[in-house]
C-alpha cells in the first residue's frame, strides 16, 4: 500500500503529468489530461487525489477524517486539502490506504480505454 502513496508524494506515480511527459513521449503539459473523466483537467497528484470524479467514493473516508480534524476541510481549496492530507499524522494512514485503492481503481480504467 505504501508504494503507491511513495510514489505519489514523489511525484513520480504514473499519472499523465508524467506519463506523457516531453521527455518520455513528447506531449505538452496542456495535453496531459485525466482520461478518465469529463473535467478537462491536467491529471496531476491534485487532480488525482482530489478532484477525479472516478475516485469519489473511495475519498469520502479521508475527507471526512479530514473534517474532524480541520472543520472547514472540504472549503478549502485544492492545493490546502493536497497539504492537510499529505501532512497530517492522524489522516497518514488512512491517506495510503485510500491512495492505493486509487490507483488500483485507475490501472483498471486505464487498460479498459
Amino acid at each position: 500500500q505504501r508504494a503507491s502513496y511513495i510514489k505519489l508524494r514523489c511525484g513520480v506515480l504514473q499519472l499523465e503529468i508524467e506519463a506523457g511527459s516531453v521527455r518520455h513521449y513528447g506531449v505538452n503539459l496542456e495535453n496531459r489530461k485525466c482520461r478518465l473523466c469529463n473535467m478537462d483537467e491536467i491529471e496531476d497528484e491534485t487532480h488525482f487525489l482530489i478532484n477525479c470524479p472516478l475516485y469519489t467514493d473511495l475519498r469520502k473516508n479521508i475527507f471526512d477524517k479530514a473534517c474532524e480534524i480541520v472543520p472547514n476541510f472540504n472549503h478549502l481549496v485544492a492545493d490546502q486539502k493536497m497539504q492537510i492530507l499529505l501532512s497530517n499524522e492522524h489522516l497518514s494512514s488512512s491517506v495510503i490506504k485510500c491512495v492505493d485503492k486509487m490507483y488500483t481503481r485507475r490501472k483498471l480504467f486505464v487498460k479498459r480505454h
